[in-house]
């Protein structure tokens, strides 16, 4: 038996393997965020990505000046964490976790580049068996580099006496490690280690590698792809491709109305593709994305950035909000009305719903919605309660009256049918209802100027739905005017459709509370200098765009 010939043993009650492996290939791209390689990548990981992806990841981290100076911001950040060396402080981790010198046994054959696909096959064998199948690539920096890295996950998986099978694909070895619902699969194909969740991603590969149609051939792929010294990642998903692997599942679905799989289909399909990039720099990370959608899309607003801002409170932690809810509420129900016999059975559900509880869920309540937002104010939790805070969602709407009386309606059906009665109270001059106490979690609604404003808190609902009507009768700051908004606006597009907040220093307290103390004190070190997160996107005709910033702060 050679030295890459596994025995089979005895199935364990809870096998290793698959996790095994899994840890070898996190590990190795993990890695590659730290450990820059200085070598080019003699492959392409795109050309092993079969063309028919679903989604797809690619990474590169051979080594740039801009990828070197976002590189030396990181080690700055846990230095200050405490790690004299930030370097050996990881080595000596992973060395720990996989018992090798990761240096000499894994770095030393790595290409620098990685990459990922989710295909549209399932791995079969009936219903109960529809995992999604998933590739991944570790580029080496030659055939001999790949059968290396090969010989240590073999050795691996001896050491963990772990179940496998040694078998071969059109010249290719590889290792089938049967699990209770997968066949994983993990092999050396050229230039690169290949990771399998099943043997038809194995084999997919390999035809690719062969010669079958992989990603660079894409066309959407080539045209949106947009790389430069700083790119460490791009992104691809594909909704023709997304409903392909769908298909089996809805189409077995028994209960599934045919109408329903005919306006997913169209749905999906409109979503040509997604491509987008990620940079780093010592100035932060940029993340950046184009789409292309079949149908064109019209009358979306784009806004300044601060209006969308000013829809949350300045002390907010996250914020999401955007404008033309009615715009996209509107498309989707046409998508949904334009199958003759979904439309029906939607109707004939609205005419029973209207009857039941005494207004139409469309027209008095889902059509009126204009714009949204919700966020995130960290605060104590109360007794009792495990959640830190408040979460606010509000819903401007263009006729309040009809709104408001709806409100009224969906009160009195949750008192008196569904639920417990609710209680009401005065807020700064609002009438909100209340709910009871649930673990320590507690919900409010109602109307606030022309918006609906629903509350959950652990904390203090009553104090949750202050904030909301302040806020509205501009009695307090907005996000806008909060160092958080004012550190990423020079980055981001003037207008946009929508928006995403996260003040990371915020964020870093509830992070750290699930982690162990040594990791908690480089976690806080790395969330306070991160700065804050922040997402725009809009649309226009049957284009797409997204921009994402995490600047670093100095």
């Amino acid at each position: 038996m050679s030295d890459q010939e596994l025995p089979l043993t005895p199935t364990r009650r809870s096998s290793p393997t698959l996790w095994i492996v899994i840890a070898l290939v996190i590990v190795v791209a993990a890695a590659g965020v730290y450990f820059l390689v200085v070598r080019r990548a003699a492959i392409d990981v795109a050309a092993y990505l079969p063309v028919d992806s679903v989604m797809a990841v690619t990474m590169d981290f051979t080594k740039s000046t801009e990828k070197e100076a976002a590189l030396k911001v990181i080690e700055d950040i846990i230095k200050d964490a405490g790690v004299e060396d930030p370097r050996k402080w990881m080595l000596d981790r992973i060395n720990k976790e996989l018992k090798l010198d990761f240096e000499k046994d894994v770095l030393t054959h790595l290409s620098g580049k990685f990459g990922g696909a989710m295909l549209p096959q399932t791995a079969g064998g009936g219903p109960r068996n529809m995992e999604p199948t998933v590739v991944f690539v570790a580029g080496t920096r030659s055939k001999k580099d790949a059968d290396a890295l090969m010989g240590i996950a073999v050795k691996k998986m001896k050491e963990h006496a772990a179940k496998s099978e040694k078998r071969s694909y059109e010249g290719f070895s590889y290792y089938a490690l049967p699990e209770e619902r997968a066949n994983p699969c993990v092999g050396a194909v050229k230039g690169a280690l290949v990771f399998a969740s099943n043997e038809i991603g194995f084999k997919r590969v390999v035809d690719t590698v062969r010669g079958q149609p992989n990603l660079t051939q894409d066309p959407n792929f080539v045209a949106l792809k947009k790389t430069g010294p700083g790119t460490f990642a791009s992104f691809f998903f594909s909704g023709a491709n997304y409903y392909k692997f769908l298909k089996p599942v809805m189409t077995g679905s028994q209960q599934m109305p045919k109408g329903v799989m005919n306006a997913f289909k169209d749905m999906a399909e409109n979503a040509v593709a997604m491509v987008g990039s990620a940079d780093a720099s010592a100035e932060g990370i940029v993340l950046t994305a184009e789409g292309i959608t079949k149908k064109p899309t019209t009358g979306y607003r784009q806004v300044k950035l601060a209006q969308l801002a000013s829809m949350a409170p300045k002390n907010a932690a996250l914020v999401a909000s955007r404008v033309s809810v009615d715009k996209a509420w509107a498309d989707f129900k046409n998508q949904l009305f334009a199958d003759k016999e979904l439309r029906g059975q939607i109707e004939g559900s609205l005419a029973v719903a209207k009857q039941a509880i005494g207004f139409d869920p469309m027209a008095d309540f889902l059509d009126r919605i204009t714009e949204c937002c919700v966020y995130y104010i960290p605060r104590p939790p109360a007794q009792g309660s495990e959640f830190p805070g408040d979460v606010t969602i509000v819903l401007k709407t263009d006729k309040p009256m009809v709104v408001g009386a709806t409100v009224g309606k969906i009160k009195n059906a949750i008192s008196g049918n569904v639920g417990p009665a609710l209680s009401e109270a005065n807020i700064a001059g609002r009438k909100v209802y209340l709910s009871p106490d649930f673990n320590g979690m507690r919900i409010a609604f109602g109307m606030v100027g022309d918006g609906l404003v629903v509350a959950f808190s652990g904390s203090d609902v009553k104090a949750a739905m202050a904030t909301a009507v302040d806020l509205a009768r501009g009695k307090t700051g907005t996000m806008a005017s909060s160092d958080a908004f004012k550190s990423v606006q020079s980055y981001l597009p003037e207008t946009a459709t929508m928006l995403v907040l996260v003040d990371s220093a915020s964020a870093a307290g509830l992070i750290a509370e699930k982690l162990d103390p040594d990791d908690r004190k480089v976690a806080e070190a790395i969330m306070k200098r991160l700065g804050t997160f922040a997402m725009t996107g809009s649309a226009e005709g049957t284009k797409a765009h997204a921009k994402a910033v995490v600047p670093f702060k100095k």
